[in-house]
């Protein structure tokens, strides 16, 4: 690849690849988790509902199993499409510091190998993958 290409044109291959392999970005959403486990301590509510009837431990422990039930629900599997994470949710800076990343780590002098050179196409996910991983502290699956 050579630096000359545009950063549209490139980063466009690398979107038609990702989405070729189905490689998605996970979505971390630990903070929305932690307000539903913090949401669960309402098992207070159901400790006090329960203490009538001296059942109080129970509806502590119902209201607990209740929050994180949900809490894994609205977390687990959270994926965003790699191509739309790149041409949506990067800045324009990443993205011009993804384009650099993959010009040196891939150092292939042409952007028409790309489309048909398997090794490439595997040595570019690679490197996306990596940069992902340590700029952006994202995870890439695929």
């Amino acid at each position: 690849m050579n630096a000359s290409y545009g950063m549209d044109e490139l980063l466009l291959e690398v979107c038609k690849l990702a989405d070729t392999k189905k490689a998605r970005v996970v979505i971390k959403e630990s903070p929305k988790a932690g307000a539903i486990c913090g949401a669960s301590a309402l098992s207070v509510t159901g400790a006090l509902v329960m203490a009538p009837v001296g059942l109080a431990p129970l509806g502590l422990a119902l209201g607990g199993i209740i929050g994180g039930i949900t809490a894994f629900a609205f977390t687990r599997n959270k994926f965003k499409p790699l191509s739309v994470f790149i041409m949506e949710d990067l800045s324009k800076e990443d993205r011009q510091k993804l384009k650099e990343h993959m010009i040196k780590t891939v150092k292939q002098p042409y952007l028409q190998f790309f489309s048909t050179n398997k090794k490439m196409q595997k040595d570019v996910l690679k490197s996306v993958k990596e940069f992902f991983k340590k700029i952006l502290k994202l995870k890439v699956v695929y």
